[in-house]
């Protein structure tokens, strides 16, 4: 189970103004996500929103949750006391507060806030020839083989693909793939910090090398 944040006796000081909750001597409930995506596992940028709690629960209590300050509303738990909260909503920072509501209807404390940034969209990028040689500054065909990528999210990786369209993260690099003299097609892509990945966008051009026995391979700009 992944980490969560440590539990706390404390409840939201605002979150319900005048509600009374008895002392308890259980601390309460923790959530944490249970599949922070993306490259990093600790940042909570996660394209997925389900949640996992600290702990079993024991026959006969639930869970409620709050998002954004928004109505209490009953965890439909799943395996491995997981839960998708229902009213997150839109991409972008949310804030949730969750509790044990135990078989005879007493509640124990809230949680701290558990904060995350939903992310499940990301943009294609835009692609272009950096030089395009010749007397026509249109047609594509060119001695220099460099690519332009812009419209980078912050934090993503740009990955390439010739031709076949393999995303391998080990091969999908600026360099793994050499162009080649004649008609070359190229597939060009974004994976954001939350592990989406953008819709592949496709530059094709044809490279003469009889023109510039000089021309390299050089990395796009960001």
């Amino acid at each position: 189970m992944p980490r969560v944040p440590r539990a706390s006796h404390r409840r939201h000081p605002s979150l319900f103004a005048g509600e009374v909750l008895e002392p308890r001597t259980v601390c309460a409930v923790a959530v944490g996500l249970a599949n922070d995506t993306g490259a990093s596992h600790a940042d909570r940028i996660t394209s997925d929103p389900t949640l996992v709690l600290d702990r079993t629960l024991s026959i006969g209590q639930r869970v409620e949750y709050v998002v954004d300050k928004g109505p209490v509303q009953i965890a439909a738990m799943a395996g491995g006391g997981t839960f998708v909260p229902a009213g997150i909503g839109a991409d972008g920072r949310h804030r949730i507060y969750a509790r044990v509501i135990e078989a005879d209807g007493r509640a124990q404390h809230w949680s701290d806030a558990f904060v995350l940034t939903l992310d499940r969209t990301v943009p294609a990028v835009n692609v272009s020839l950096s030089q395009d040689t010749g007397t026509s500054r249109t047609d594509r065909i060119t001695s220099s083989s460099a690519l332009v990528v812009t419209g980078r999210e912050p934090g993503a990786v740009i990955q390439y693909s010739q031709d076949e369209g393999g995303w391998n993260p080990a091969t999908a690099v600026w360099g793994a793939y050499r162009p080649q003299p004649g008609r070359n097609t190229w597939l060009v892509r974004q994976v954001d910090v939350a592990g989406n990945a953008s819709t592949p966008v496709t530059i094709s051009f044809d490279w003469d090398t009889a023109r510039d026995f000089a021309t390299r391979l050089e990395g796009p700009q960001a």
